[in-house]
């Protein structure tokens, strides 16, 4: 839970993991950490998903090539 609260969230998924795996005792402890892991992955996704709209929203959009082309064949006519 010291990696949760800094924030390392991969550590913290792998210690839950193996705690979860060991503790044979208490069934209602592993629920929990079954919670925070769930949390720890929707985060995840939200925050992959974050990332990917980013780098969509940030790149320029494409100009149609017929306009450009078409422009491109009016400045060059008559100069060859």
């Amino acid at each position: 839970m010291l990696h949760l609260a800094r924030d390392e969230f991969e550590p913290c998924a792998e210690n839950l993991k193996k705690g979860i795996a060991a503790n044979r005792d208490n069934p209602a402890l592993n629920r929990d950490m079954q919670q925070v892991l769930s949390t720890l992955a929707e985060r995840e996704a939200a925050t992959a998903r974050q990332a990917v709209d980013a780098r969509q929203a940030s790149r320029p959009a494409a100009p149609k090539s017929g306009r450009v082309l078409s422009a491109y064949r009016h400045r060059t006519e008559g100069k060859e």
